[in-house]
């Protein structure tokens, strides 16, 4: 693997990681206003 490609791909999970955490925190948000 070239080095361009083992950067774009950490690139690419990391900015995967940060989508998903950030999809969660607001379900979570989402989830706690409709309690309240």
């Amino acid at each position: 693997m070239t080095l361009v490609g083992k950067l774009t791909e950490e690139f690419i999970y990391d900015l995967l990681i940060k989508y998903y955490f950030v999809c969660t925190v607001t379900k979570q948000e989402d989830n706690q206003i409709a309690i309240y």
